[in-house]
């Protein structure tokens, strides 16, 4: 192939290249490397949707003031190199990304498939580069697609650089319809990947990128883990800790660009992804009663007026999933638990019903159906990330060198998670152990009732503690809508202190 460059000392003639050219030009910019500018080798999608080449990912550094959940990777982490982000990243937040990898590939093997094609004979494209020092001119075959993509691969075009395309003594609609030609090869492969594992709609709506380099439907997962009793990767199987209530994290944006790009060159309109809101979720409407706060995976009982059995039925017929908005004294607050309907019993002015709590949710608006059910449209409540509850812990216990130690009220917020966790584990089961608080060895005995043992994870225990304890309405929804697995420990201290830690076992 035959590559001409050349200095001139005259300016470079006006930019020829038109907005389509650019467009094009932004579809290779996807295959470049933000670091290196080469084409992405084995990319990993990093929590904050950039993507790298592997070997360009910064060197690994120990993590420092974390305790919780503490795991091997979990202790390791690494800058981001993007300098908007800027943030550290844990290593068992990112993985290397099989979706982009394959779309990749797909797009590449149409490119190279395209240089070999009998309508590139003849073709030639000349980039223009323009810079205060000099003007190069550089001409390769084909049209602004292979073009700019042979160049990439010589490393002559770094990823921020947008040059000027114009087609060089050679019919320029010839050239037009060629990289439409690839273009349209390059939607059709990338396409056959970009396929949502879960739902199988033939596209991806808003993917979002699990740490073990899954993608799916943001959609499609939230379904799977957080209405789910399944917290595990659909297609691996890998415990996943993804949490839905802000915006997400590893939003893949190779991903979300190519899909924009590929779109907007070819007049389609995704459809799919009307309604959405910025962080990538629909809302749900759930027929939905008030009750006291129920809380995530703990059993409990209800006994359901009357007037409220068109909701029980509604949901009955469905997936048996109800929304039951918390109140305080009465008082709608808002915020509630979905809930999972385990058994029904109906009687003659009321129901009770047995529910396991699966999901928190915050309510938009209710609105009342046909049959005189109230429906509410519900959005997810959930954590903060994972990364941030780390980066709290690191922050609060700052400065503390008996973070591993408590002594007194004040201690709590300096106190390290898995301290404050493995404390509680300790004094309420020697609690249980000694017999006293009738209370609490009422509440234990009810939770073995139905199956729930004393629970010694410190995601559970929470739950477990403020279901059974002697707790008013308003601080069982202030443990509702808290947002971290450390902050719900604090609030359970707050508590033991209350109930007065030196008679209670400690």
């Amino acid at each position: 192939m035959p590559i001409e460059i050349a200095d001139v000392g005259e300016p470079a003639p006006e930019n020829p290249t038109s907005q389509w050219q650019m467009q094009l030009r932004d579809i290779i910019r996807l295959l470049q490397c933000p670091a290196c500018s080469s084409p992405l080798k084995k990319p990993v999608t990093l929590p904050c949707g950039k993507t790298y080449c592997e070997s360009c990912l910064p060197a690994l550094h120990r993590r420092e003031n974390t305790s919780w959940p503490g795991t091997l990777n979990r202790q390791w982490g690494i800058h981001c190199p993007d300098i908007e982000c800027s943030r550290a990243h844990v290593q068992g937040d990112y993985g290397p990304d099989i979706m982009v990898r394959r779309v990749l590939e797909a797009v590449e093997t149409v490119l190279q498939n395209g240089a070999d094609s009998p309508a590139r004979t003849g073709l030639q494209t000349t980039i223009i580069f323009e810079s205060p020092q000099k003007n190069m001119l550089t001409t390769l075959e084909g049209g602004t697609l292979l073009a700019a993509y042979k160049l990439v691969s010589l490393g002559g075009l770094e990823r921020s650089i947008n040059p000027g395309f114009r087609p060089h003594e050679c019919d320029a609609r010839a050239v037009r319809a060629f990289d439409e030609e690839l273009l349209a090869q390059i939607k059709s492969a990338a396409r056959e990947e970009l396929s949502c594992e879960v739902c199988r709609i033939g596209r991806l709506v808003s993917p979002l990128t699990t740490p073990c380099g899954h993608t799916f439907c943001h959609m499609c997962l939230r379904k799977s883990i957080y209405l789910g009793e399944d917290k595990n990767c659909p297609l691996c199987r890998r415990p996943l800790s993804l949490r839905f209530g802000s915006t997400p994290d590893s939003r893949p944006g190779i991903l979300s660009a190519f899909l924009q790009h590929t779109n907007e060159l070819t007049g389609s309109v995704p459809s799919e992804e009307a309604g959405w809101d910025t962080w990538g979720c629909v809302s749900e409407d759930r027929p939905m009663l008030l009750a006291q706060a129920l809380f995530p995976g703990m059993i409990a009982t209800l006994d359901i007026p009357d007037h409220y059995w068109v909701a029980v039925h509604r949901a009955l017929e469905g997936d048996k999933i109800l929304a039951v908005c918390a109140t305080i004294n009465g008082t709608p607050t808002g915020v509630g638990t979905l809930a999972k309907i385990l058994e029904n019993n109906r009687f003659e002015n009321m129901s009770r019903i047995k529910v396991m709590g699966v999901a928190r949710f915050r309510v938009s608006r209710t609105r009342a159906a046909n049959d005189g059910c109230v429906v509410g449209e519900i959005w997810p409540l959930d954590d903060i990330s994972l990364a941030d509850e780390e980066d709290n812990e690191a922050r609060e216990t700052m400065g503390n060198h008996n973070k591993n130690n408590m002594t007194c009220r004040a201690d709590v917020p300096r106190t390290a998670t898995r301290c404050l966790s493995g404390l509680a584990t300790y004094v309420i089961h020697k609690c249980l152990t000694k017999g006293g608080h009738a209370w609490l060895k009422e509440g234990a005995a009810f939770s073995r009732h139905f199956g729930q043992t004393f629970p010694y994870d410190p995601v559970v225990l929470p739950w477990w503690f403020a279901n059974i304890a002697p707790i008013s309405d308003s601080q069982r929804v202030g443990l509702l809508v808290s947002k971290s697995v450390r902050e719900r420990l604090q609030i359970c201290w707050g508590w033991l202190f209350d109930f007065g830690i030196d008679r209670f076992g400690l």
